[in-house]
């Protein structure tokens, strides 16, 4: 049992959840949850108490009017929060609903997500539009090649003339090299990128991808497009100084639904020789091989656990629910469940008796 004597936060802000509908993402007000703390990782969850008129009670936390759960928390470890109250026609999860942790006053939410993400930084709002993997370079030690995978799963995307892949680093740290991009359709056809045309590099050195005509935009034109290609970028990289274990690449990627971010944290020492950045189409492949190691993949990469770092301008941290759904009644589950039950229970009660009567004995001894 954990037992907190005070809660009284002093230059922290509060962490901010916001309840929603799955489906609708409507807000969803009233629901109460109670958290949970374990201060090592491997350590099993247990409510987190504290004092309440002179009593030990565990903490508790109601979504308002806005759908927003606000916790003012401080110390370093592991927190889970646990629905105990769900709103009205809603399902109660069984399960915790989010797990969190404050590490050296920095916010990580546990999340699922695609894999080559796995340290989300500054911003956290990418855990399934895209993914990055890194790997050595096979004709220079001294760089590597890191590989920014955009909507890898196809899905239908706008962009219009202002949507750009901007890779933000710190150049006092990282080199750029060179960039190289290719188009990916839906049957595996590849499209090399001109990038010689659509890269610009700022002055410090950092470079940015016109998205929109990567995908089939004409220059100068307005008007929105919309795609389900995949695009592969492969940027070649490497540090400022040898003694630099670790190396944060960050790109943000604007599209017409707006900005957000993929990052990934280099470890020089752990890189591998090889990736599989995505399928590609062999010449005898027919459309169903390409589609089956297609599907594989994404299942392959899909639903890793992610630790996703929110800070300021993130997002509010979303808590699902759905509604309760009962089978063939149209939503009145409960009044007809009572009907036929009970309809059940007299043609029971009528045969019982009918048998009764048949089976008694007839006449005297």
């Amino acid at each position: 049992m954990c037992i907190r004597d005070s809660l009284n936060v002093v230059n922290h802000k509060p962490i901010i959840f916001k309840k929603i509908d799955a489906d609708s993402k409507d807000i969803l007000p009233g629901a109460e949850f109670e958290v949970h703390y374990k201060s090592t990782k491997d350590a099993d969850y247990k409510p987190y108490n504290v004092w309440k008129d002179g009593k030990q009670v565990p903490l508790t936390a109601t979504a308002d009017q806005d759908g927003k759960i606000e916790l003012n928390l401080s110390e370093n470890g592991y927190y889970a929060l646990k629905e105990i109250n769900a709103p009205k026609g809603y399902l109660k999860p069984l399960a915790y609903v989010k797990e969190f942790s404050l590490i050296d006053n920095r916010f990580h939410v546990k999340e699922l997500g695609y894999e080559g993400n796995e340290e989300k930084r500054l911003g956290g709002n990418d855990k399934d539009r895209s993914l990055m993997f890194a790997r050595k370079n096979p004709n220079d030690s001294n760089s590597f090649y890191g590989y920014l995978v955009v909507n890898p799963a196809h899905d239908g995307r706008t962009y219009d003339n202002k949507s750009l892949i901007e890779c933000l680093f710190d150049p006092k740290k990282v080199t750029f090299y060179n960039v190289q991009a290719i188009r990916i359709d839906k049957d595996g056809k590849e499209t090399v990128i001109d990038t010689e045309t659509l890269v610009n590099t700022d002055t410090t050195g950092k470079p940015a991808l016109n998205l929109y005509r990567a995908l089939g935009g004409k220059a100068g034109d307005a008007t929105d497009i919309t795609s389900t290609d995949t695009l592969v970028i492969r940027g070649t990289f490497g540090p400022q100084s040898e003694e630099e274990p670790d190396v944060d690449l960050r790109f943000e990627i604007t599209d017409k639904s707006g900005t957000y971010t993929s990052s990934y944290q280099v470890k020089r020492d752990k890189l591998p020789d090889s990736v599989v950045y995505y399928p590609r189409r062999g010449k005898a492949d027919t459309d169903e091989d390409y589609q089956e190691a297609l599907a594989k993949y994404l299942k392959d990469i899909s639903n890793k656990e992610l630790s996703l770092q929110y800070g300021e301008g993130s997002p509010d941290v979303e808590i699902l629910n759905r509604k309760v759904v009962y089978p063939l009644t149209g939503g009145f589950g409960p009044r007809w469940i009572v009907i036929i039950g009970a309809v059940i229970a007299a043609i029971a009660a009528e045969e019982y008796i009918r048998r009764k009567r048949t089976s008694a004995p007839k006449g005297g001894a």
